[in-house]
């Protein structure tokens, strides 16, 4: 998963429940903007897709898009337009026979015939 960035910033010497504490702060303050998967077979061959989200304002702090260092201008200007809705997802994420849904989603290979 990846986050624009940190809005809490752990003091060096926090005891183990106060950088807990600020973890936790910084996942419910910050919108998730980019998911990945990797998938490995038994002969070591690796599937990798990344999942894009959108409806995001790329302008709050909480969603601020500054700490994607290296990624093309291009890239960055398109993200929260371009992209799936985190809802749209999350529903799908639901679906009891992941499998079949990406086995037989349309014409698209997703490279899970052989689970």
């Amino acid at each position: 998963m990846e986050f624009p960035r940190l809005l809490h910033q752990t003091a060096l010497f926090a005891c183990p429940r106060e950088r807990y504490q600020d973890v936790r702060r910084n996942i419910n303050s910050l919108k998730l903007i980019e998911l990945g998967f990797s998938f490995f077979g038994d002969n070591g061959r690796r599937r990798t897709w990344q999942i894009n989200f959108r409806d995001f304002d790329v302008s709050s702090p909480s969603c601020a898009i500054g700490g994607l260092r290296g990624a093309a201008e291009e890239e960055r200007r398109g993200f929260g337009q371009d992209g799936i809705n985190p809802d749209v997802l999350s529903e799908l994420m639901r679906v009891i026979d992941v499998k079949h849904l990406t086995r037989f989603c349309g014409g698209l290979h997703l490279g899970m015939a052989r689970l």
